[in-house]
């Protein structure tokens, strides 16, 4: 990141909406207009301070469909549970045991890494290593998005989630570019098709009626470049969510989370060697784990219109201790109609 402070500013709207086709079916699209960049143009820290902030910024607003596809419910259990608080989900009863087709142009993060307390970057936590697992290199675009098609089996109110994925796409080695010194650490000179593995963790539970925890593990190969999303091989992080009702604020919100992320030897090795990833290299290296913590209040101002206060603590960031430690102060204005 620069050595100096820094200031930057992001914007975004959504246009959602929705529509049932048929008994279980439904059809939901989503167009986005965003416009700004993070801090240091989001480069410096695996675990980036911003989920707003998408990887490539933009000085003019950028429209974009961002979710658009049909998806079929099958039941079979015929008992009823609450969705109003699922995302990306028309409102209203669901089957408590139930089959789900999605089919379209959507965020694989939203099906398989979904969390009640750390999840959304407009409400809840910003950074990117406490709202998702980013030892999972998801397939996305540079916004977070893909086409693709998914099935999901609920058999009841799921708090445990667990989940292994393999990628194959056109990626570089660690281990083969530093063995070639003559490749001056360019990992795009040793890009094949390769594949990557790994495994990930999530958790939430309510202790509380106005308490929850969430956790999420995660951990890949970490031999072939990071792909779609961040510099991250291992991940861990935890955190709780506690709503106002103890002091009359049954609507604001107070959260605190924490994390440690890794990378491989090789990873490692690469980096020290002057090589890039996507948002971390700067030449050297005196490798530590990124170490990072984050607090917000979110004050629900009127009905409509929330405004938070966000602080972080990156120690480490980019996994080198010749950087940092970086404080990061955040104010967020959200409103929904």
């Amino acid at each position: 990141m620069k050595p100096g402070g820094d200031v930057e500013d992001t914007v975004s709207v959504d246009v959602t909406g929705g529509v049932r086709l048929w008994h279980g079916g439904e059809f939901f699209a989503d167009f986005l207009v965003w416009q700004g960049y993070g801090l240091s143009n989001s480069l410096g820290a695996a675990g980036f301070p911003n989920g707003e902030a998408f990887r490539i910024g933009t000085t003019y607003p950028d429209a974009y469909i961002s979710r658009a596809f049909i998806r079929e419910t099958i039941g079979f259990s015929g008992e009823k549970e609450a969705a109003d608080d699922a995302p990306f989900e028309l409102r209203g009863a669901v089957d408590a045991r139930r089959l789900t087709f999605t089919v379209g142009h959507f965020s694989a993060k939203d099906i398989f890494d979904s969390n009640a307390y750390a999840n959304d970057s407009r409400t809840q936590f910003m950074n990117w290593s406490v709202m998702a697992n980013t030892a999972w290199d998801y397939p996305a675009n540079t916004l977070g998005f893909t086409n693709g098609a998914a099935v999901e089996w609920t058999a009841h109110t799921c708090t445990a989630r667990f989940f292994a994925y393999i990628t194959h796409a056109h990626m570089g080695n660690y281990q083969e570019t530093i063995n070639n010194p003559n490749l001056s650490a360019n990992i795009m000179l040793t890009r094949a098709y390769r594949s990557k593995y790994g495994f990930g963790l999530n958790l939430e539970q309510e202790i509380h009626k106005d308490l929850g925890a969430f956790m999420r593990l995660g951990w890949s190969d970490g031999k072939n470049e990071t792909w779609e999303f961040t510099d991250v091989d291992r991940t861990a992080s935890a955190g709780l969510s506690l709503k106002g009702a103890r002091w009359r604020r049954p609507e604001d919100t107070v959260g605190l989370g924490a994390v440690v992320n890794g990378i491989s030897a090789a990873h490692r090795q690469f980096l020290a060697a002057g090589g890039l990833g996507i948002t971390v290299g700067d030449g050297a290296l005196d490798y530590r784990s990124e170490r990072l913590a984050e607090a917000y209040y979110n004050w629900k101002v009127a009905k409509r219109l929330g405004l938070t206060l966000d602080y972080q603590y990156e120690k480490d960031p980019a996994y080198n201790h010749a950087r940092g430690p970086i404080h990061i102060f955040a104010t967020r204005l959200h409103t929904e109609f």
